[in-house]
């Protein structure tokens, strides 16, 4: 089966979440206006967006991990094995 490479998704993840922690960092100050509470809400949102990325991130590191557990090359030499067995008969 074709390997494939998670690492940029793996780093997406990390830098998705340096980026949201250093901006709640930011936020985290002695401003009270509309344009700190402005930037509360963006602050949320990008947590809401990194969970959203670790969340793809982990299904589709279990799904690769299911996809390599069904073995599908070995199950295609057996049928290819099967087929030229029953074109023998």
């Amino acid at each position: 089966m074709k390997e494939i490479n998670l690492t940029p998704l793996k780093d997406i993840d990390v830098q998705y979440e340096k980026i949201t922690e250093t901006l709640d960092t930011k936020y985290k100050c002695d401003w009270d206006d509309s344009v700190h509470e402005s930037y509360g809400r963006f602050v949320t949102q990008l947590r809401e967006m990194a969970k959203d990325v670790k969340t793809i991130r982990c299904r589709v590191e279990t799904l690769q991990k299911e996809a390599e557990e069904l073995r599908i090359e070995e199950l295609v030499g057996k049928a290819d094995a099967l087929c030229r067995e029953a074109d023998a008969v």
